[in-house]
């Protein structure tokens, strides 16, 4: 594949199997991310108010933690077209529920147990049960907890991707889906039909196709659309952050947020981006992966535990090494959850899954049931059969009897069980 740019590091046709421990380090530092804002910016109402001033020093930089969501759109993006390619539908869904569910059905019940016994958040048994499926955003239940929202955004994409999976995942077919996505969801804001803008994520569709295009980049090499559509979608980010900046910052300093903002977006594309081009393939170091691979559970555990932790004790640890007990234990729980039931369960739930899948692919076997002749339907016997008399002559051949042999006898409807030996006689 010839080269376009000089960013563009070896070309590369990677299995879907290929493991970028630099893309487990981005996981990893964007949970980070999230916890830092969540425990210090979002969650400083559950400090108390002489604990709080400590954090003043790094408040500035904790407060733009909520950016690692948006990453962790981005590296979906590239993760999800990454191990699809080569996948069936059947596969793919069975991969992404294996992934997803042991891990979300512990830290759910496990959250519920803490909230509910001490107090801490009132979610009803009944609102537990419709959590459990994931689908509760879609039914306006309040979650166990609050960073669960963008589960919802992971299942919509999932869900629109599959019609790729569905018809088989190529170049062409990949490129038209990021195109085809972008002017949709832009034509959704448009409309004004809100429906359309929570299906097509109008806030952020943007993120999971410069990551899906940036494995385009990864697979076939870099080109002029797969540049313009990442940059299209950058910039659409940078737009669609307006909203968040003045709920988060209020309207009085927003054009200095909307600045900072907007160079965190291009921050977490330039990232992925960086992987993309194979920029850090030669970074190989195992610590990664496990870090990668509690990502997933250390994000829907950390919030409203922590947050109890916070208030339970924050009156009465210094801030700075309660922070780092519960970031600790946080880390270790995590692990826990990912080596107890992550890795036990997926492999057992996807094999399932897709055996389950797969089950009417097979032509089913009827057992032959034999026909058996009757007494009543065909004689013990052969019985002979009279050739009609013709007329006999000096030198001619009496009548004779044709008697039908074994092979001749059929079971077949069309034609009568009996028949004349040699039917040209008659």
């Amino acid at each position: 594949m010839p080269r376009e740019g000089a960013l563009y590091h070896p070309p590369m046709t990677q299995p879907r199997t290929e493991r970028l421990h630099a893309l487990d380090g981005l996981r990893f530092l964007a949970a980070l991310a999230v916890l830092l804002t969540h425990y210090i910016s979002a969650g400083w109402v559950y400090w108390h108010p002489p604990a709080l001033a400590a954090f003043d020093p790094i408040q500035p930089v904790a407060m733009w933690g909520w950016m690692g969501v948006n990453l962790f759109f981005v590296i979906s993006g590239y993760a999800i077209c990454m191990s699809s390619w080569g996948r069936g539908l059947s596969s793919f869904f069975a991969s992404r529920a294996a992934r997803l569910f042991p891990a979300y059905l512990v830290c759910a019940l496990i959250t519920f147990a803490v909230t509910s016994t001490f107090a801490f958040r009132n979610v009803s048994v009944a609102d537990l049960m419709v959590n459990l499926t994931m689908l509760h955003f879609a039914y306006g239940v309040p979650s166990v907890d609050g960073a669960y929202w963008t589960l919802w955004q992971e299942l919509l994409f999932y869900l629109l991707f599959a019609i790729v999976i569905w018809r088989g995942v190529t170049y062409r077919r990949v490129l038209a889906f990021c195109l085809i996505w972008t002017v949709a969801a832009v034509f959704s804001v448009y409309s004004g039909i809100a429906f359309l803008q929570a299906i097509l994520q109008r806030d952020h569709f943007m993120y999971f196709v410069a990551g899906v295009a940036m494995y385009l980049m990864r697979r076939h090499g870099p080109n002029l659309l797969l540049w313009a559509i990442i940059g299209v979608s950058a910039l659409l980010a940078i737009h669609a952050q307006g909203p968040t900046l003045i709920s988060y910052y209020g309207e009085e300093d927003y054009q200095k947020h909307w600045t900072v903002g907007a160079c965190l977006v291009v921050v977490c594309f330039g990232l992925v981006l960086v992987v993309a081009l194979g920029r850090l393939d030669r970074l190989r170091w195992r610590p990664l992966v496990t870090a990668g691979a509690i990502t997933y559970p250390l994000y829907l555990l950390h919030s409203y535990i922590g947050w109890w932790v916070i208030y339970r004790f924050s009156a009465t640890i210094d801030p700075w090494p309660l922070l780092g007990v519960l970031v600790v234990g946080m880390l270790v729980a995590s692990y826990l959850v990912h080596r107890l039931v992550e890795r036990p369960f997926a492999g057992r739930i996807r094999r399932r899954l897709d055996a389950a899948f797969k089950a009417g692919d097979g032509v089913t076997r009827v057992a032959a049931i034999p026909i058996q002749l009757t007494a009543a339907a065909v004689p013990a016997q052969p019985t002979a059969i009279a050739v009609p008399a013709q007329p006999t002559a000096a030198g001619m051949t009496p009548p004779v009897l044709a008697v039908p042999t074994s092979a001749e006898i059929s079971n077949d409807d069309a034609r009568p069980p009996w028949r004349p030996a040699n039917p040209t006689a008659q």
